[in-house]
């Protein structure tokens, strides 16, 4: 099915007819279905989804094997957490500690709630965060070479490799934190006016290492402080998070670190990159910049972003990993749901096998968590909105139906306004001829508290016309997609 979420699309379905029941999908508007679940720790659902996903990892630290593959479980030590944002505190968390661990002179012999690992490029989005809330998106549209003009400046004498020079006029900010900047991977700051470019800025996504440092030296020069102070003064103190730092810690005291200090990579300085705001603002960072080649992954600032099907319905998910010797680590934040995890790991096989074990775990627990999620939603919309509303109004005859059935959104019935049959009156629903029409109201976010506001989606199928023409071909309105 082909759709334009921008304007009306003509869609031809493939069949002789739409039963009632809304056996066909709808194509739903991009956003949550229903109102974020709550109270998730009490949800029975989510607990036997949490339960699965328990029996998913004890298999795999007992096999080393895991639903899509063998991996290297339990000799991984790992820090397992699920988080709500209608909840206080974690609603689940798993710790295990593996042999090199517990042997290690060095550091914790125990991990839990307390334990520190590396984060790696976690970083990157934490330095991001801290430049939102410091500054704002506002300068995202500046180029580096105005708060950085030697990079200009010292370009004009000095080539790259192959003549061309990246153009830091035209690079940005927003393009640095976004990897859309043209640069080069590597940690090669002191050498990178001869590095060549990548792309030219804006063209590709492409990793960029380089670009953080850049984004973290311009954030200095336009606050005048160190990153590491704006990071501690933005997010550590504000979020009470006693056991974070930018730098390594002074001590090793609830550290994670297998072998040794030097082995697992806990004492090297990332230099700048260690860590590598307001409601509108945050809406805008959680959006795709561009996309990358894998048809359901897109790229933000610095978040690389995935797509699912869950409920019948794309669901997007924000991460952002990290690698740092021997640490692997995943951020993972779901805002259809207002939910998130976060897992972090660390053993001696290094941060390349180390990856590969965390998406294992993040597959095993989104399976089993997200189809759950989406059910509650759905369950507890059902609860708190489904029924036939009519106004108390005197002599005011409006009235309508609001069901939840087995496709995504709340479904509208029998809209009657002040007499008018909406469907058949205003939008011209002809149902002697068997048209059939699709109301959704899903949730729009306008609101805050315990209000919760709706914005609709609908569309029409005309069966009837569909066999007398060839809608598809002529340009008729076969089946029209409302986007309100």
């Amino acid at each position: 099915m082909r759709v334009n979420l921008y304007a009306l699309a003509t869609v031809v379905f493939v069949g002789a007819s739409i039963a009632a029941d809304t056996s066909t999908k709808i194509c739903p508007v991009l956003g949550p279905a229903f109102p974020a679940p709550v109270g998730l720790s009490s949800e029975k659902l989510f607990q036997a989804a949490v339960g699965s996903f328990e029996d998913a990892l004890e298999k795999a630290l007992e096999t080393d094997l895991s639903t899509n593959g063998p991996g290297q479980f339990n000799t991984t030590t790992m820090s397992i957490g699920m988080f709500s944002t209608s909840e206080d505190g974690l609603l689940y968390q798993r710790h295990y500690t593996d042999p090199a661990v517990r042997n290690s002179s060095f550091g914790t012999q125990q991990v839990d709630s307390r334990s520190i690992y590396r984060l790696g490029s976690i970083g990157k989005l934490l330095t991001v965060y801290s430049f939102l809330i410091s500054v704002g998106d506002q300068r995202f549209n500046d180029p580096i070479a105005k708060y950085i003009p030697e990079l200009v400046r010292d370009s004009k004498t000095v080539k790259s490799q192959n003549g061309m020079t990246p153009d830091w006029n035209e690079t940005t900010l927003g393009q640095l934190a976004s990897h859309m900047s043209g640069l080069s991977h590597d940690y090669l700051l002191h050498g990178l006016i001869t590095e060549p470019a990548l792309f030219r800025s804006g063209c590709s996504p492409m990793y960029s290492n380089n670009g953080f440092e850049l984004l973290g030296l311009a954030l200095e020069r336009i606050t005048g402080s160190k990153v590491g102070d704006l990071f501690t003064e933005g997010i550590v103190r504000p979020l009470a998070l006693h056991d974070t730092s930018y730098a390594v810690p002074k001590s090793t005291q609830n550290g994670v670190i297998p072998g040794n200090t030097t082995v697992s990579g806990w004492a090297n300085d990332a230099g700048i990159l260690g860590p590598a705001g307001a409601p509108a603002q945050t809406r805008r960072w959680m959006k795709p910049v561009t996309f990358t080649a894998g048809i359901n992954m897109a790229v933000g600032a610095p978040w690389e972003i995935y797509r699912a099907q869950v409920g019948g319905r794309t669901v997007d998910l924000y991460t952002k990993d990290g690698g740092w010797g021997a640490y692997a680590t995943l951020l993972v934040l779901v805002p259809d749901f207002k939910f998130g995890f976060s897992i972090l790991t660390a053993n001696l096989i290094g941060s390349n096998v180390g990856a590969k074990n965390v998406y294992f775990i993040a597959e095993m627990l989104g399976s089993s968590i997200l189809p759950a999620l989406e059910n509650v939603a759905r369950q507890q919309a059902n609860a708190t909105f489904a029924g036939h509303y009519t106004s108390i109004a005197s002599g005011l005859n409006s009235s309508l139906t609001v069901l939840v059935d087995i496709q995504p959104a709340l479904r509208v019935e029998n809209w009657v306004s002040n007499g008018t049959k909406i469907f058949e009156e205003v939008i011209g629903l002809d149902s002697t001829s068997g048209d059939y029409i699709d109301f959704r109201i899903q949730p729009n976010n306008l609101y805050s508290g315990n209000e919760v506001g709706f914005t609709r989606a609908w569309q029409i199928y005309r069966p009837l016309r569909h066999q007398l023409f060839d809608m598809g071909r002529d340009g008729s309105d076969n089946l029209r997609e409302h986007w309100s």
